[in-house]
């Protein structure tokens, strides 16, 4: 009897554990495809956003051209209850993109002015007719680099008089600094893509992936720069 339990009790524990590690194989896979998931979603990701940051270089270098062949100025007037009326705009001139609003204040425009909503305005570029000066009272020399970021009343500004409406907040930067923003992602991508080329390349070959070295005859590692090789797939010339 007690050789009959040993037995029984023996193979109960042969098969938990056999079951635990089943169990434990089971919870690795699970583990695996999740980490799959999580690197092929990380990838996708990373490809949609390297694809958007090309799309906006591209498109902020076509308003850089614009820039110097003619200025825009999109304006949008909006009533703010309680407040009064608030002026919004962007300025697209010779190199230099411009966002500008003023404080919200009550305001009595005069019968035919501009109502609520958007405005455009379109005028000839001119590299003497610079914007920031217009809107920033004593630009210093990196406002007027194009470079410039203002939260504050201009009363100085006000007091001349020689603009109806003087902006409260005034944010600007050069295309040139944008467009180098926006290529950083893709530029990336592509020193990511040609490195993958020559890797997968020298691999077919049978050449070491790190300096190029024929390494048919010694396939462990390389003796030009030391670094141990993969085995390599290649195709023996013909």
């Amino acid at each position: 009897m007690r050789i009959g339990a040993g037995l029984a009790r023996g193979g109960t524990r042969r098969k938990a554990a056999r079951h635990k590690q089943a169990v434990g194989i089971l919870d690795g896979s699970r583990r695996g495809r999740m980490a799959g998931m999580l690197r092929r979603a990380r990838r996708i990701l990373l490809d949609a956003a390297t694809v958007l940051s090309l799309v906006l270089c591209v498109a902020t270098a076509a308003l850089w051209v614009r820039s110097h062949q003619q200025g825009d100025r999109w304006a949008r007037l909006q009533y703010v209850p309680r407040v009064g009326n608030y002026w919004q705009q962007v300025i697209s001139h010779w190199g230099v993109v411009v966002w500008a609003a003023e404080e919200p204040q009550r305001r009595i425009y005069e019968e035919g002015g501009p109502g609520l909503g958007w405005h455009h305005l379109a005028w000839e570029a001119a590299p003497g007719n610079p914007v920031i000066p217009k809107l920033l009272w004593r630009p210093t020399r990196l406002e007027q680099w194009g470079f410039a970021y203002h939260r504050e009343r201009q009363i100085e500004l006000e007091a001349l008089g020689d603009w109806p409406i003087v902006p409260h907040d005034v944010f600007a930067a050069p295309y040139w600094f944008i467009v180098t923003l926006f290529a950083v992602a893709p530029a990336l991508a592509a020193t990511r893509w040609s490195r993958g080329c020559k890797s997968r390349k020298r691999s077919r070959q049978g050449r070491c992936l790190a300096c190029g070295y024929d390494l048919r005859g010694t396939p462990e590692r390389c003796p030009e720069c030391g670094a141990t090789a993969p085995a390599a797939k290649f195709r023996e010339p013909r």
